[in-house]
């Protein structure tokens, strides 16, 4: 399973008196299984290697109501740090070609 950290709190790991705590929310486990028959395989998943990039539910300020939408630094990242407007400029249209 993963660990992690609910409502975007941290892991404080004091190796000293050997104790695990957070700044907020709770520590949880996440595990990805599936019944394969009358056995249950465990799966492993590719962790998030962009943690630094908080995700919508902790940017709720940017949330547009779109279910597709990313945050800005995730769109900064993956363009190349462009700015925003030079993005919003970039239009991509998903209309089928006609035939002539």
């Amino acid at each position: 399973g993963r660990i992690y950290v609910t409502n975007g709190g941290k892991l404080i790991i004091d190796e000293k008196n050997k104790k695990v705590s957070v700044t907020k929310g709770s520590i949880a486990i996440k595990y990805y299984r599936k019944r394969v028959g009358d056995k249950v395989l465990e799966e492993t998943v590719a962790d998030n290697i962009w943690d630094d990039i908080p995700g919508m539910g902790f940017v709720s300020g940017e949330w547009l109501g779109y279910p597709t939408q990313k945050p800005v630094g995730l769109l900064e990242r993956i363009t190349g740090h462009l700015p925003m407007k030079v993005i919003s400029s970039l239009t991509f249209s998903a209309a089928p070609v006609q035939p002539e």
